[in-house]
């Protein structure tokens, strides 16, 4: 079926993109999905069935997609179609839930980031602006001071901080402003102007290299992101109730997703 801007997932998702001005990565999993069910079911236009949505999620069960990429590919398939009933292009759309089970969000330790810093100088080579090693070292460290998300880590600059390392970081994704400090000794090994981690390559080197310094700390395997989560639990650990307030969350969300509690033992009741 050959459709036109207009009514295609594709040029409605860079439409939105130039509209809305959501991250390149929230474009690039929505580009992502829809291309993935329309090349199952020959049709790239936002105006596929309900029915038809529900199928494909169905197959990728069947082709043992885990829930939680399944609900991921449901959120992008709704969110498109919705903008594309708000233009009048379709139904507002009914696709069917994907159940994810409750997992406990999982951090590392500071023994374990420590680790990874000390794993990450054992790093080859070098950068345009400094040695790999000490790019990596900085960056780890610098993922557990602030916890912020890798794109807005990436994105700072030495002029958003102050002599004490203090700085006040716009968040890409949700818009909110949370306040980020670093170690005094941490920018003096940084570049003293435009970014403290320049990183010309692509997001697949990244993960790459970093999957490598995991193997070699030892720890427990794990991405990029799980240093945002270990920064806000090792927050929450020193100060109770404040650990949402270091990664810019809603209580509840912090909660749900980014509170590791399994190094806490459930309450012990006395005998009855």
């Amino acid at each position: 079926m050959i459709c036109s801007v207009e009514t295609s997932a594709a040029g409605l998702i860079n439409a939105l993109y130039q509209e809305r001005g959501f991250s390149d990565l929230c474009r690039r999993d929505y580009l992502y999905h829809w291309a993935g069910l329309a090349k199952w079911c020959g049709s790239s236009s936002v105006d596929v069935s309900d029915e038809m949505c529900g199928r494909y999620l169905s197959w990728l069960e069947s082709r043992g997609k885990s829930a939680k990429y399944c609900h991921s590919i449901r959120a992008s398939l709704m969110a498109v179609r919705n903008a594309a009933a708000d233009r009048g292009l379709c139904e507002r759309p009914k696709i069917r839930l994907v159940r994810v089970p409750e997992s406990r969000p999982v951090a590392w330790s500071r023994e374990e980031v420590s680790s990874l810093v000390a794993a990450a100088g054992t790093l080859n080579g070098r950068y345009a602006s400094r040695r790999r090693a000490e790019w990596w070292q900085s960056a780890i460290r610098g993922a557990w001071h602030t916890g912020l998300r890798r794109g807005d880590q990436l994105g700072l600059e030495r002029c958003q901080f102050d002599c004490q390392g203090l700085a006040d970081v716009v968040q890409h994704k949700t818009g909110k402003l949370v306040p980020v400090r670093l170690p005094v000794d941490l920018p003096e090994s940084l570049p003293q102007t435009g970014r403290l981690w320049p990183w010309p390559y692509s997001y697949e080197n990244f993960r790459l290299t970093f999957r490598r310094i995991v193997q070699v700390s030892a720890v427990r395997a794990g991405s990029w992101k799980r240093l945002r989560k270990s920064a806000g639990t090792a927050a929450e650990e020193l100060a109770p109730g404040r650990g949402h307030l270091l990664l810019g969350h809603e209580r509840r969300t912090f909660e749900a997703a980014y509170w590791d509690r399994g190094r806490e033992p459930p309450v012990a009741l006395p005998p009855v």
